[in-house]
């Protein structure tokens, strides 16, 4: 049996929520470790990603959300990447 959106609705009483359409994705958010050089990004979610230096930058969250930290923030640099 198929089931429509207006059959859908009657059934969860009239209360269908649509999907919203994504965003396209232009930019991201990554951190540069200013004491190696390092650039590190999230491009997935749940998936945190580290320097490799002893100020053990982090970020997680991929397109999703931003969660960082660092040991000493200031020695980090916040960077705007552009998505082509």
């Amino acid at each position: 049996m198929k089931t429509s959106l207006v059959s859908l609705g009657f059934l969860l009483g009239d209360k269908v929520m649509a999907a919203k359409p994504k965003k396209e994705i232009t930019h991201h958010f990554a951190l540069q470790c200013l004491e190696c050089e390092t650039i590190v990004m999230s491009l997935q979610r749940h998936s945190m990603v580290y320097c490799g230096c002893e100020n053990y930058v982090s970020v997680d969250g991929g397109f999703d959300y931003f969660k960082a930290g660092a040991k000493d923030i200031s020695k980090i640099k916040s960077l705007k990447v552009k998505i082509l």
